[in-house]
């Protein structure tokens, strides 16, 4: 058995036909009632677990660790043009901007940072440890003054819309191209905890469809710790299941 029918069939066999769930802490102890509450158990992995606080939140906890980012590439502003708003939330924003590399070349990227001038250690180190896998942007680096995240601008449509755009066909392509990323994201040792319609991007320009993963804001490190890995990995693929329904309920 092929490791990608390995994920379609174990998605198929962790959550019951028609049930909507987002990868919450509060699902996961509730993925099995008779197993260990999860949220005790998570409290004796912190030291295994690398937490990630969400991207845009408003502070980081002093006892969290942050990772150092010394050796990922620094950029400066001059080297950052504006383009056009991309999107943004209570806590942070992302923007189009052209980078000029020290070749003269440009490239499109988008540019994240936070309302309040903090900076992004442990976003960035997933990103830059992630190389791309499961379709993630690729990190360029990051700003100082203000603090942002530079990163790849990655082309594509939402699960969401995709099912107002495409056809059935089209969608099961698109579907695919997911699975193939939740594994390459696993395979690179992370699991992201909060896949939903709008985190992942479909580019249809390539052939096959490829799938980019995106908001870390919920995404842990593998631990040593089976059990927990097992729990983690069920919520991604619970979501695999949720979205190969939806399709089949919407046409």
């Amino acid at each position: 058995m092929t490791q990608f029918v390995f994920y379609l069939n174990a998605a198929q066999e962790l959550v019951k036909p028609g049930i909507k769930r987002k990868a919450t802490s509060s699902f996961l102890s509730s993925l099995n009632p008779k197993r260990m509450k999860l949220e005790e158990d998570t409290k004796n992995l912190k030291s295994s677990v690398v937490p990630v606080t969400t991207t845009v939140s408003s502070s980081t906890s002093s006892s969290s660790p942050v990772p150092t980012t010394s050796d990922i590439p620094k950029i400066s502003w001059d080297n950052l043009h504006y383009q056009k708003i991309n999107g943004g939330g209570l806590h942070g924003t992302t923007d189009h901007y052209n980078f000029t590399r020290d070749n003269g070349d440009t490239t499109e990227v988008i540019v994240k940072k936070l309302r309040n001038g903090n900076a992004l250690p442990l976003e960035a180190r997933i990103l830059h440890e992630l190389a791309g896998a499961g379709g993630a942007p690729l990190l360029f680096g990051v700003t100082t003054d203000p603090h942002a995240l530079v990163m790849e601008f990655c082309p594509g449509i939402t699960f969401t819309e995709a099912l107002k755009q495409l056809d059935k066909k089209t969608c099961q392509q698109a579907y695919s191209s997911i699975v193939t990323a939740v594994q390459e994201f696993h395979k690179a040792g992370f699991n992201h905890l909060d896949l939903h319609d709008d985190n992942v991007l479909i580019d249809t320009s390539t052939v096959p469809f490829k799938c980019h993963i995106i908001d870390f804001g919920e995404t842990q490190k593998l631990s040593d710790d089976d059990f927990f890995d097992r729990i983690a990995r069920e919520c991604d693929l619970s979501f695999l299941q949720r979205i190969k329904e939806t399709i089949e309920l919407t046409y």
